[in-house]
């Protein structure tokens, strides 16, 4: 495949939009609790071509946390199997991939108080120097436009092809406020616990943003 001519890459300090569970994703999310929907009784894997069946709820933890399982899922829909992630990248890289998420959850870009403590400033320069670390992304900037409080990252990996349509992907990297008496972790650890990480963000949508 040729790569697109010029696909940016975009983070910014967006709003936040709620999770809307359905039938095709991997988790359903509830008060920000994520619900495993990998086990299905026979009944519903029998249903699952014409109807999507609820699968039962299994027990999380009964905080306001969010996590992000690392190990390998099934769709409950279409119950193919994701790759695991040491099936896409050597031991070393897939633990440096996780450090940086873990890292990046650390950064307190609450969007009610981020712009005066300057934790959007100290996250966007984070996902510049991770953009850096990535030899095909060029042209990597904060867009002058952009709120000094607030900044836009910007980078561009450039394909063979300039005749080719560009492709944007964008991300937010601010998160909704946290009440940490509804935390069993501090919310801006990024705990790595039995193989999930947990963190304000790593739903919506830190874990998509560094994956850009």
């Amino acid at each position: 495949m040729t790569p697109r001519p010029e696909s940016p890459t975009t983070a910014n300090a967006g709003t936040f939009q709620e999770a809307t569970p359905s039938p095709e994703g991997q988790h359903q999310i509830l008060s920000n609790i994520a619900i495993d929907t990998t086990t299905l009784t026979q009944q519903q894997q029998k249903q699952k071509d014409t109807t999507f069946a609820s699968p039962p709820r299994q027990k999380r933890l009964k905080i306001d946390n969010d996590d992000v399982d690392l190990t390998t899922k099934k769709s409950s829909a279409s119950l193919t199997s994701t790759p695991a992630l040491d099936n896409i990248l050597t031991k070393d890289e897939g633990e440096q991939a996780i450090q940086s998420f873990q890292k990046f959850l650390t950064y307190p870009t609450v969007s009610s108080v981020a712009p005066d403590t300057g934790a959007y400033i100290d996250c966007a320069n984070y996902i510049m120097e991770q953009l850096e670390s990535v030899k095909v992304v060029s042209d990597i900037h904060i867009i002058e436009e952009s709120p000094k409080s607030s900044p836009i990252v910007v980078g561009c990996w450039k394909g063979s092809d300039p005749t080719l349509p560009v492709i944007l992907l964008n991300s937010h990297y601010d998160v909704v406020p946290v009440d940490t008496k509804d935390w069993t972790v501090d919310p801006f650890e990024g705990k790595r616990l039995n193989g999930k990480i947990y963190g304000r963000g790593t739903q919506d949508m830190k874990c998509v943003c560094i994956q850009y």
